[in-house]
């Protein structure tokens, strides 16, 4: 009996796998792929932001700040853990080009063992640091939690390499809704107190399980002989859990600085900032980043390809992102007002600065051409130099102020993002001209917008209206411009128009013109 089974159709190329013996492989519709990918997976994020904020905000009013201070401190351990267990060996799944069973009961059995050691040890250390027996229950639970979670690696990986993202976003959403949600709320209500959201992670990882394994059957026989050696795809995987653990410790150092020499009350304004862009920049270009990462790796020795794919994301992107970025710039004040009192204004100052890390965030979608292009060693160089450069820079700054800080902050992302695409451009050859298509949109209607911006403030100014209609005035007015610039005469606007016709296309008759095909991927 083999020690792993599974559906040869996770395994080699999705499109392929249909074509008969002898016969090409059918045409893919390559860029509606991504479109209806991206869709689903962003579709399913913005729900559980929306249902996290919904159950946030009771859940505030039933459990105490202890109760998920408790919580927290046990997830920001497991969040490293996941680096090794989840992320690392999930995208060397997907970007392998070679797949065979051995490789995934390889990964399978050391991820095991892995979650297995670290699970135990966040247990005993629990145990010692805990100062009563609730609070070592609510850890263990999380521990649990995150073991279970290692084993939906696999299936994971499977189903994002076959590009079956709509299944994933209704399951991950409807799974989320039912545990983290609901679950919770109710046992929250009962007094369950902290334990109520340990058992909610701990129950979402368990039907994560269950039914990732029912879409993705895999039947695995434990060998000890799967735990001996690392082979190329291990490597490659545990290169980008490094990567990540250097990423992971850039986006906190500065907040850790920040609490060590300025205090809590600094890190909550700070903080505060940070979570209204990294929630919808997560969103967005980390939902594109999973998807296209899928999509690059299934054709990582065509440059040219990947090059038409890179120009179109990120042209869109900062496209898209701009108008966003300097509204959030004009209007940080009112928005705070509104959302959440004068009491919180300081976070309007940072939040200033920090909307232009919309456009640094771009720099994700360089990074899945990184990996789906096995350039690892570069990304983890360009994450460290930033690293360094953030510890630096803040620690100059500190002196200055939150807002100095966030300068500092904004400077290592900008860094960051323009070393993460210089390296994308050695590696698929950008020409000037390619350059020039990237960001001219963007250049475009960002002048546009502050224009429209400064005319609309210009005449709010002597109408004085409140906070909701300042917001809406100026949302109005981006959304206008960002739409009307599109109809400009330009070649790059005519390649950001036909990709969202494709996108609306996708939408309104599910039917895309084929343009693209998919080259073969061998399986052994």
């Amino acid at each position: 009996m083999p020690r792993l089974e599974v559906d040869s159709g996770l395994l080699s190329d999705p499109i392929a796998s249909q074509a008969a013996p002898g016969e090409v492989p059918p045409e893919l519709p390559l860029g509606a792929s991504a479109a209806q990918g991206a869709i689903w997976r962003i579709g399913g994020q913005v729900a559980k932001i929306i249902l996290q904020l919904g159950s946030l905000c009771y859940l505030s009013r039933v459990l105490s700040p202890s109760d998920f201070g408790v919580v927290y401190f046990g997830l920001a351990f497991i969040g490293i853990g996941q680096l090794f267990v989840v992320i690392g060996p999930a995208s060397a799944i997907i970007q392998a080009p070679n797949l065979v069973a051995d490789d995934i009961a390889r990964i399978i059995a050391l991820n095991a063992a892995i979650s297995f050691v670290v699970a135990c040890v966040i247990a005993a250390a629990s145990y010692v640091m805990m100062p009563n027996a609730e609070m070592f229950d609510v850890i263990v639970a999380l521990a649990i939690a995150f073991f279970l979670s290692s084993f939906a690696m696999a299936p994971l990986a499977l189903l994002q390499r076959a590009l079956r993202f709509r299944l994933l976003a209704i399951a991950e959403t409807s799974i989320y809704a039912a545990t983290n949600v609901v679950l919770v709320v109710a046992l929250a209500q009962a007094g369950h107190g902290a334990m109520s959201l340990a058992i909610g992670h701990l129950c979402n990882a368990t039907l994560l399980v269950v039914v990732l394994f029912s879409a993705a059957p895999i039947r695995w026989t434990p060998r000890w002989s799967d735990l001996r050696g690392f082979n190329l795809i291990q490597k490659f995987g545990l290169a980008v859990s490094l990567a990540e653990l250097a990423y992971y410790l850039l986006v906190n150092v500065d907040v850790l600085l920040v609490g060590r020499f300025l205090g809590t009350e600094a890190v909550g304004f700070y903080s505060r900032a940070l979570y209204l862009i990294r929630t919808p920049a997560n969103a967005l270009l980390v939902s594109v980043h999973v998807v296209f990462f899928a999509l690059m790796a299934r054709v990582s020795t065509e440059a040219e390809r990947i090059r038409d794919f890179y120009v179109r994301v990120v042209s869109l992107s900062l496209a898209l992102l701009t108008p966003a970025a300097l509204f959030l710039c004009a209007y940080a004040f009112p928005l705070i007002r509104l959302l959440f009192g004068n009491d919180w204004l300081e976070t309007a100052n940072l939040l200033q600065v920090f909307s232009f890390l919309l456009l640094a965030a771009v720099s994700t979608i360089g990074d899945a051409v990184l990996k789906a292009t096995a350039n690892v060693r570069s990304q983890i160089i360009c994450r460290l130099t930033a690293l360094c450069i953030s510890v630096v820079a803040t620690l100059i700054a500190l002196p200055y102020g939150l807002r100095a800080v966030a300068y500092a902050s904004l400077l290592t992302n900008l860094v960051l993002a323009a070393s993460i695409h210089y390296v994308v451009s050695r590696v698929i050859d950008l020409n000037a001209s390619n350059q020039l298509r990237l960001f001219r949109p963007a250049a475009i209607i960002g002048v546009l917008t502050t224009v429209t911006l400064w005319a609309l403030d210009s005449l709010l100014e002597r109408m004085r209206p409140d906070e909701l209609v300042q917001l809406s005035c100026g949302a109005i007015a981006v959304v206008a411009v960002a739409a009307g610039a599109l109809f400009i005469p330009d070649i790059a606007m005519q390649a950001i128009r036909g990709d969202l016709t494709k996108i609306a296309s996708r939408l309104l008759s599910g039917r895309v013109r084929p343009d693209v095909r998919v080259t073969t991927i061998p399986s052994s």
